[in-house]
């Protein structure tokens, strides 16, 4: 799993958002 997942408009961080929920 690459550290930044990237769709069409954004890019978001997968530690902050695993960080988050």
């Amino acid at each position: 799993m690459p550290l930044y997942m990237c769709t069409y408009v954004f890019c978001y961080d997968w530690k902050k958002f695993f960080s988050f929920v």
